[in-house]
């Protein structure tokens, strides 16, 4: 048979399955909700702030300028710090033990922006009481040995993370992995409706005969409500 189809062909053959697409798209939801609440391991972001400030606030306006300056030049060495053996193997002792150190280096990324003397110390954990802790516990320790190493003391913390915060993971998202099964539950219901179309079998028209080589004596309408006597 011919299996062009009509963009009005299409869509009457979409409303005509709709209970088809709700379904689907139904599956698709509650498929995509299960994966993000019970197959998925969620993770939490937490930050502690370190700044850098100036070694010594009587200097002159220009010489502060150019110690901001330099600062902001040493802003590259202080993330390095910050993931150092010396830095993470203080961390693990103060946390006992309970993190090795490549895994405290894999969760903790410092962060600053453009121009800042800020660094923003972001740890990222499956827990996010131990999120928090690790990224007080970085911070703390990278204030007190920066000094030793680096024979300056122009940094002090500025914030630490919550521990008792109620945060919502970073990921999954589960309002993004519901509109995403739902729309994936939708896609997969029109390609059903497709092939149901595609490779139907019944004649539903004359033109549906014309490849057949099929004579056609005559047509019988659609009766609604007949009742013979």
């Amino acid at each position: 048979m011919n299996q062009e189809f009509s963009v009005s062909e299409l869509i009457y053959a979409l409303l005509k399955h709709k209970w088809t697409l709700t379904i689907s798209s139904v599956v698709g939801l509650l498929c995509a909700l299960f994966v993000s609440l019970f197959l998925i391991t969620p993770s939490y972001q937490m930050t502690s702030q370190v700044l850098v400030v100036p070694s010594n606030t009587e200097e002159s306006a220009v010489s502060q300028n150019a110690e901001v300056q330099a600062n902001l030049q040493m802003i590259n060495t202080y993330k390095a710090l910050i993931k150092s053996p010396k830095v993470l193997n203080k961390v693990n002792q103060e946390l006992e033990n309970k993190f090795s150190v490549g895994e405290l280096k894999e969760s903790i990324q410092p962060i600053t922006e453009e121009n800042s003397q800020i660094i923003n110390i972001v740890v990222t954990s499956s827990d996010s009481k131990d999120a928090a802790i690790i990224a007080n516990t970085v911070a703390k320790e990278f204030v007190n040995v920066t000094p030793q190493m680096m024979k300056a003391n122009n940094l002090e913390l500025l914030d630490q993370a919550n521990v008792n915060a109620n945060v919502s993971p970073i990921f999954p998202r589960n309002s993004i992995f519901a509109l995403g099964g739902l729309i994936l539950g939708f896609l997969g219901g029109i390609i059903i409706v497709a092939c149901i179309t595609i490779f139907s079998n019944k004649v539903k028209s004359e033109a549906d005969l014309a490849d057949l080589d099929t004579l056609v004596l005559g047509t019988i309408g659609r009766i609604k409500d007949y009742y013979p006597e």
